[in-house]
């Protein structure tokens, strides 16, 4: 799959550069805010890197569906 458009979470007109954070930061980190509140758990001897690691692919893979579905024109 292609990269989708990822442009600045926040752009300003008329102000070069564009520093800071990209949409699919901004989209992570509302999907991760989600996640994290969905009270999942995982089994018994799970180490605490593994449920990081777990929680931090699902909130860049919202975001990336949220950016591919960006690109189409978004939900009708």
């Amino acid at each position: 799959m292609s990269a989708p458009e990822n442009p600045a979470a926040f752009p300003r007109d008329g102000v070069l550069p564009q520093f800071g954070m990209s949409l699919r930061d901004w989209f992570a980190g509302q999907a991760l805010a989600g996640v994290l509140s969905a009270g999942r758990t995982y089994p018994a001897g799970t180490s605490e890197a593994a449920i990081i690691d777990s929680v931090i692919e699902a909130a860049f893979q919202f975001a990336d569906a949220m950016l591919t579905e960006r690109a189409k024109g978004g939900q009708q």
